[in-house]
């Protein structure tokens, strides 16, 4: 473990330096024209191909490192990152109210759920964003990007319960999820256009049951939020 975090810190101070002596180059490189541009004599010339060559080799360097760099960084969760009444996220609100998403079985989703932009770095991956959103349950909302704007094609809603079951990884929380697929994005071999639902724990009402239903799981998802729900005048 301590050998690969040495191999990432060590590749990431490269890729800095590389970043760092190209644009010294670059910039090197545009002075070196502006002096020699008012430098008179027979040397002149051969030093005006020198600083273009110069910048010229800073700013290609810049460009093939940089820009990997740049869609990395712009990757990462803290750029990513924002709340469900964020103005960027208008567009897909709009394809989600032209769903009737709550007959799919999926609840609303609050104004301050913390959202996750994911933009589709692969052509064959179905989608062109996914929405994953962070609230009292936990979701991943798909879009395809079609003229400008977006079309929402698929959902799937994780809600946590109270129990804990035994896996091969471990003790894991029970859970319900509810999917619903227009297309194949959720990589899981699950039929489209139909709302899956799956129980994943020890609960008998539900775990022996393999063809669950939105009607099998209600009451169970009502129990567990009113469990979520603090009595007036009981302590936190």
């Amino acid at each position: 473990m301590q050998l690969y975090v040495c191999g990432i810190l060590l590749s990431a101070c490269l890729v800095a330096l590389v970043l760092f002596v190209s644009l010294c180059a670059l910039v090197t490189g545009l002075l070196g024209l502006a002096v020699r541009m008012h430098k008179r004599g027979n040397g002149r010339r051969r030093l005006l191909w020198g600083s273009a060559g110069l910048a010229m080799a800073g700013a290609v360097i810049l460009v093939l490192v940089g820009s990997p760099v740049w869609r990395f960084l712009r990757s990462l969760p803290a750029f990513n990152t924002t709340t469900m009444d964020a103005e960027a996220l208008r567009p897909f609100i709009s394809a989600m109210d032209e769903v009737d998403r709550a007959s799919l079985g999926f609840t609303d989703i609050p104004p301050d759920a913390v959202v996750r932009i994911e933009r589709a770095i692969s052509p064959v991956s179905g989608y062109d964003v996914m929405l994953h959103v962070y609230a009292a349950t936990s979701r991943t909302i798909a879009f395809k990007r079609d003229d400008g704007s977006y079309t929402w094609i698929g959902e799937q809603e994780i809600h946590t319960g109270p129990g804990e079951y035994q896996t091969a990884d471990g003790v894991d929380e029970e859970h319900i999820s509810i999917t619903y697929n227009t297309v194949d994005t959720f990589g899981a071999p699950l039929p489209l256009n139909t709302v899956h639902v799956n129980y994943e724990g020890d609960d008998p009402r539900l775990w022996r049951n393999s063809d669950l239903t939105l009607a099998d799981v209600a009451p169970i998802l009502e129990e567990w939020r009113a469990l979520r729900t603090p009595v007036p005048g009981s302590s936190p």
